[in-house]
C-alpha cells in the first residue's frame, strides 16, 4: 500500500504540473492566433504616427544624400504629371528651400508606403490564419480536453495518496495550481512590461529579416510583434489570475480546515 501510495503522489503530481503547463500554453497558443488582426488594425491605427516619429530613418533609409533641384522637379511635373506625385507637385511652388521640398518628397514617400503596408499586413495575417487555422482547432478540440483529463486524473491521483482524504487532496491540488497560475501571471507580467529593445530582438526570428530589407520596415514589424505579444501576455495574464486567486484561496482555507481539525483532536485526546 505504501508503494502504491508513492506512486499516486508522484504521478499525481506530474499529471497536473504537465497539464496546467499544457493548458496555459494551448491559450497564450489561441489568443496568439485569434490576435493576429491587430497586425492590421494596430498597423493601420500607428503606422502614420510611427513614420513622423521615424522621419530622419525614412530620409536615411530613401533619400540619403540625394540633392533635390527644384527646377527639375517643376519640369517633371510639367512633362510627366502622372509619374510625379500630385500633392508635391501642387505645393511646389510654395517651397522654397531644399529641406522643404526634401520634407515633403519624405511625406509623400511615407503616404506611399503607408498604401503599399497595409495591403501586405492585411496579406500576412490571412496567411498565418490559413496556415495555422488547423493547428488551432487541433489545440482547442484535443490539446485541451486532453490536458483537463490528465489534470483531473493527478488530481485522483493525489486523492489515492492522500488515502482518499478529499480535504487533503483538494488542499495539494488547490495549491500546486495556485503556484503553477501565479507564476503564469509573473511571467506574463514581465512579457507585459518589458521593454521594446528587449523584445525587439524578435524580429530576428521574422523570415523577412534578412538583412536585404530596409530598417525602418523592420523596425515597424518590431513594433507591431511588440504590441501583438503583449496583447497576448495581457490576456494570459488575467486568465492565470482568475485561476490563481480561488486556487489560492482554496488552499488556505483547506489549510485552516486542517489545521483547526488537529486542534479538535488533541482537545478531545486531552478529555
Amino acid at each position: 500500500m505504501g508503494f502504491l501510495k508513492w506512486v499516486s503522489k508522484v504521478f499525481g503530481g506530474f499529471f497536473i504540473f504537465i497539464a496546467l503547463m499544457a493548458i496555459f500554453t494551448s491559450l497564450f497558443m489561441i489568443h496568439s492566433l485569434d490576435n493576429l488582426h491587430l497586425f492590421t488594425d494596430t498597423g493601420k491605427e500607428k503606422m502614420g504616427e510611427f513614420f513622423e516619429e521615424n522621419k530622419d530613418l525614412v530620409v536615411k533609409e530613401m533619400i540619403p544624400d540625394v540633392k533635390i533641384d527644384k527646377k527639375q522637379l517643376e519640369m517633371a511635373c510639367k512633362q510627366n504629371p502622372e509619374e510625379m506625385p500630385e500633392d508635391l507637385c501642387a505645393k511646389l511652388p510654395d517651397l522654397e528651400t531644399e529641406e522643404d521640398i526634401k520634407g515633403e518628397f519624405v511625406n509623400v514617400l511615407i503616404d506611399q508606403m503607408e498604401n503599399e503596408i497595409t495591403p501586405q499586413l492585411e496579406q500576412v495575417e490571412e496567411q498565418f490564419n490559413e496556415a495555422l487555422g488547423d493547428q488551432r482547432k487541433v489545440v482547442l478540440y484535443i490539446v485541451i480536453p486532453v490536458s483537463i483529463f490528465i489534470f483531473l486524473l493527478g488530481s485522483f491521483l493525489t486523492f489515492v495518496a492522500k488515502d482518499f482524504k478529499w480535504k487533503a487532496a483538494l488542499f495539494l491540488v488547490s495549491l500546486k495550481t495556485g503556484i503553477l497560475s501565479t507564476l503564469s501571471a509573473i511571467g506574463n507580467y514581465y512579457v507585459m512590461n518589458i521593454s521594446p529593445e528587449k523584445l525587439a530582438a524578435l524580429t530576428k526570428l521574422i523570415p523577412m529579416a534578412d538583412g536585404e530589407t530596409p530598417e525602418i520596415a523592420l523596425k515597424l514589424m518590431s513594433s507591431l510583434v511588440i504590441d501583438w505579444i503583449k496583447a497576448t501576455a495581457g490576456q494570459m495574464f488575467l486568465i492565470s489570475i482568475i485561476v490563481a486567486v480561488p486556487s489560492i484561496a482554496i488552499a488556505i482555507a483547506m489549510f485552516f480546515i486542517k489545521k483547526e481539525k488537529k486542534k479538535h483532536k488533541k482537545k478531545k485526546k486531552k478529555k
